[in-house]
């Protein structure tokens, strides 16, 4: 079945189309209308179907003037939000931006990146309906300023675990697939499976890609070598081909009591992408990766090699998270939740404690960052602020200045959290409510509970710890 594309109404410079532009946007998923004079774009708008309207008059100063009287004057175009490429100051296009719903003004110079990244930006905002109209040119601090991720290898994260960027992805744009296909013999291939899939099901690609994030970035916080990145990598793409067919089974909840009755038929289009592996790639790592994860949904006893079981793992758990966290189509902090209480306490999965430790410090960055760019209400903060904790929190603050005035503190973030360590101030949700005292030495019950709870309720995002000897831990 495939699945509605978003429209996108392309009115190209005098200077012809640019090419790049349009195959960019068609391989994310986008479909292109082209329309060369106003009246051909008036005839081809649709409200309903066009979501933006892509205007290149950057040939020419004659070229941005004319564009800008001509569209000033199309009142019907005004309820859809509109990227415009012109020459001239940023005040040449205030007329444009008072009258149309959005309005994103750029340069004759912008990249293809910078297109796609405003495109993202007013397709959120006019789903989520939470986020102001944007104006003026698009820079590097109007998305810094909606706190988006940078689009990252996940094989080179340094300052995060990968879920601020599991967390924000909406659309096949936020990932730069050049940093995210195997790089291997097989690269060519499975860009074109990608774009394929995409083509076929924006949201499937989208969330292919954000399942091939997230098992790579769990291979490179365990210590995989290369070839078994590489792996976990295509053997994501093959899964994504798989439910192209049968795209109800990218639904079934592996936490869920649906997943006894159903795993058979997930184990069968995992089946289904191992063949495919061997048929059409050629490629016997992701094969009996493959394999092994359709024998640990089936419940067998499994006789692969441990490379290839951590490979599978990692792969199950990337597929966990992605039908806990995005199920419904948006970010569920509850699946995250859900995630980290099943391998809190004994899990119906065996999985290695150090891939669940690295899912469970992803889980936890990604509800920091979604709380994160909510932030907490003038209301929440007043219900917040009532009387008693109030006191608590400051007796709280007194208390902590006093034990720890002279000592040599830390700041670390809430994932980077290990046993051993002594919290040297309280810890706080958003809302200004106390949920730890200083001088609380952290063990492993602790730690769980803080990052189970970040899931459901917005904690602060890193603390602050007494530099000190910590102990052994398996976290």
């Amino acid at each position: 079945m495939t699945a509605d594309r978003t429209e996108i109404l392309y009115w190209p410079s005098d200077d012809g189309a640019r090419s790049e532009l349009v195959s960019s946007l068609e391989a994310g998923g986008y479909k292109i209308k082209t329309a060369r004079r106003l009246e051909e774009l008036l005839d081809k708008f649709d409200e309903r179907s066009v979501k933006t309207l892509v205007v290149d008059a950057s040939s020419s100063d004659y070229e941005t003037n004319t564009r800008i009287v001509e569209l000033s004057s199309s009142e019907r175009l005004f309820r859809t939000p509109l990227v415009f490429f012109g020459r001239g100051v940023d005040g040449s296009f205030s007329t444009l931006g008072k009258q149309f719903v959005r309005f994103i003004s750029l340069g004759p110079d912008s990249t293809v990146n910078d297109v796609l990244s405003e495109i993202d930006l007013i397709l959120a905002s006019s789903s989520s309906r939470s986020v102001p109209a944007i104006r003026g040119k698009a820079t590097s601090a109007t998305i810094d300023r909606l706190q988006l991720v940078p689009q990252l290898d996940p094989r080179r994260l340094v300052s995060s675990y990968g879920g601020s960027l599991f967390a924000a992805a909406t659309r096949p744009s936020f990932f730069d697939d050049s940093l995210l296909l195997p790089k291997t013999e097989q690269r060519a291939k499975a860009q074109e499976a990608l774009a394929e899939i995409t083509r076929d099901n924006r949201m499937l690609g989208t969330r292919t890609r954000r399942v091939i994030y997230v098992s790579s970035a769990l291979a490179s916080g365990v210590g995989f070598t290369p070839e078994q990145d590489s792996t976990v990598r295509l053997a994501s793409v093959l899964l994504g081909q798989a439910l192209r067919s049968t795209p109800e089974l990218a639904e079934v909840d592996f936490l869920h009591d649906e997943m006894e009755t159903k795993a058979e038929l997930v184990a069968g289009a995992i089946d289904n992408a191992r063949a495919r592996a061997k048929e059409a790639f050629s490629d016997a790592r992701s094969e009996r990766a493959l394999n092994s994860l359709s024998e640990i949904l089936r419940r067998r006893e499994l006789f692969d090699s441990d490379d290839d079981i951590r490979v599978a793992q990692c792969l199950l758990l990337a597929e966990m998270a992605e039908r806990a966290c995005w199920k419904s189509g948006e970010w569920s902090a509850n699946g995250a939740h859900r995630i980290i209480r099943e391998f809190r306490h004994q899990s119906r999965y065996a999985i290695d404690p150090q891939i669940v430790s690295a899912m469970v410090r992803l889980l936890t960055e990604a509800s920091c960052a979604r709380y994160g760019w909510r932030g907490p209400s003038e209301k929440r903060k007043k219900r917040a602020n009532e009387e008693m904790n109030r006191v608590l929190v400051a007796e709280a603050k007194r208390e902590a200045e006093e034990l720890f005035r002279d000592q040599d503190l830390q700041r670390i973030e809430l994932p980077d959290m290990r046993a051993g360590m002594r919290l040297a101030r309280p810890l706080m949700t958003l809302e200004g409510r106390l949920v730890l005292r200083a001088n609380v030495r952290l063990d492993e019950a602790i730690i769980w509970g803080v990052w189970q709870l970040s899931t459901v309720a917005p904690l602060e995002k890193s603390i602050s710890i007494d530099r000190g000897p910590t102990e052994p831990h398996s976290t």
